[in-house]
């Protein structure tokens, strides 16, 4: 297969405690729903790679090898946070829909980026919506595509907001597609 280009990006996801960006992270790489549902905090870091194939409009086709810092979401770490953010060129903000306080707190791990990785391309990711399907009283779509609005609107750039369920899979790919092609832009195009 034939590509108009091949860029390697640091990508680091970032997000409170338990939001589940390491189940994100596996789903992608596995590209299927996750068996093992234990939970083991990530300690620092995580580092995984992956390829990706993206058509880009008015581009062409683009591989992106994807360098994926998972981020820990513990108190403990935040202060080595930005040691891990710097080189990045786009992140992948996380927040559970189940639980509001992870919403409001995007809000710090967007600054954070921000401040140690500079205006970068990110995408906020409001995960677990099977937990809709359960009973589970969560934010809305609305809610979280609205935040997200107000966030591109203070950030003085475009984020895209796409819901998914890490656990089984649901719009993991498509996460990434839609960082793809803000990166691209971002990188070739501007």
């Amino acid at each position: 297969m034939s590509y108009k280009k091949v860029v390697r990006v640091k990508v680091t996801l970032l997000g409170d405690l338990g939001v589940g960006k390491t189940t994100f992270a596996k789903a992608y790489l596995g590209g299927k729903p996750i068996s093992d549902v234990s939970y083991k905090p990530t300690i620092g870091a995580d580092i995984f790679i992956k390829e990706g194939i993206y058509d880009i409009e008015d581009f062409g086709k683009v591989k992106v090898i994807w360098d994926i810092w998972d981020l820990s979401g513990q108190k403990a770490f935040r202060s080595i946070c930005g040691a891990f953010l710097k080189g990045a060129i786009c992140g992948i903000v996380v927040f559970d829909v189940s639980r509001e306080n992870t919403l409001k707190n995007l809000l710090m791990w967007v600054d954070s980026f921000v401040k140690n990785a500079g205006k970068k391309p990110l995408i906020i990711v409001g995960n677990k919506i099977d937990l809709r399907e359960k009973g589970i009283q969560c934010i809305s779509s609305d809610v979280g595509r609205r935040f997200t609005e107000d966030l591109s609107k203070r950030m003085g750039i475009s984020i895209p907001y796409v819901e998914t369920s890490a656990l089984y899979n649901i719009n993991v790919e498509e996460a990434f597609r839609r960082l793809a092609i803000q990166v691209i832009r971002h990188l070739l195009l501007e």
